[in-house]
């Protein structure tokens, strides 16, 4: 039956892994060239994710800077519309006085944080200034039209065709409002 064998079955192991001479007489260079391998993925990995992370927060900066953009936007706009109305409410008034201001501006004021004060500052000319101030005497005893100079007491205007004095302010500007600013 030997003749009769096409193959012959062996239970030893006949071959076995021979490492390259170089890792034989090397180990320690082979050890340092892969962590260099391991540190250069590492560190294109990390170079990735930090690319990845800053394109992240720039589009969420960009995305939080044009909401308030908008918000302002619109802020700005709505003040905007409110200020149109009570232009076009004071032009329907025959007559302006501190009461009806108070009246049409105190709501606003409320309702809108970013206005801060109204004042009405009529155009009132040379000829009809003494009527003014007079009027003006009936709500603030002692009013005048005058103006500061940059060093001294306020002076009376002289030389002008017309003035234009801050009348009212909401909220006042002065308790107790005698002399009144003119441009």
């Amino acid at each position: 039956m030997n003749g009769d064998r096409f193959f012959e079955y062996s239970t030893e192991c006949t071959s076995t892994y021979n490492a390259p001479n170089f890792m034989k007489r090397h180990p320690a260079l082979v050890v340092i060239l892969l962590v260099l391998i391991g540190l250069g993925f590492g560190g294109a990995l990390s170079r990735d994710l930090y690319l990845q992370e800053s394109k992240s927060i720039t589009e969420e900066f960009r995305a939080d800077v044009a909401l308030l953009a908008a918000s302002f936007d619109r802020e700005v706009l709505l003040n905007l519309e409110t200020l149109f109305a009570l232009k076009t409410s004071v032009g329907m008034m025959p007559e302006m006085n501190a009461k009806l201001f108070g009246k049409l501006t105190r709501p606003i004021l409320e309702r809108s944080p970013a206005i801060q004060a109204f004042a009405w500052a009529p155009v009132v000319r040379e000829d009809n200034r003494a009527m003014f101030e007079q009027q003006q005497q009936n709500w603030f005893p002692g009013f005048v039209l005058a103006e500061e100079p940059s060093a001294g007491a306020a002076t009376p205007p002289q030389g002008r065709p017309w003035f234009v004095p801050v009348q009212f302010t909401k909220p006042p500007l002065y308790t107790g409002l005698c002399a009144i600013m003119v441009f």
